[in-house]
């Protein structure tokens, strides 16, 4: 399932996208989930960071998402509070590296 994410940042809509992603991919059946967020051009802050990788990791049990996100993928917070708290997802700055890992079996 491919997930592409326009707009400006703010951390309630980060929260419903968490949300609204979830119920996505539990409706559709699928358990690999590809987020675009290219098109969302301002970073989010250290603090939402760690708020939204503590929802994602909770929304996204039994999922495994990739997120194509070249702002936020630099800092690696997001993922550093996700993947601690048992995420099976990644977040990265190309396309490329996203689908590879998606698909793959590599943690």
């Amino acid at each position: 399932m491919r997930i592409v994410i326009h707009g400006h940042y703010s951390l309630e809509r980060g929260k419903q996208l968490i949300n609204l992603i979830r119920d996505a991919a539990k409706a559709a059946g699928r358990t690999r989930v590809l987020l675009d967020a290219r098109d969302v051009p301002q970073p989010m802050p250290a603090v939402d960071a760690y708020d939204l990788g503590q929802l994602a990791a909770e929304a996204f049990r039994g999922l495994r998402v990739a997120d194509i996100d070249p702002v936020d993928a630099t800092d690696g917070l997001a993922e550093t509070v996700a993947r601690n708290r048992g995420i099976n997802g990644r977040m990265f700055a190309s396309e490329p590296e996203a689908l590879a890992w998606l698909l793959g079996e590599a943690p």
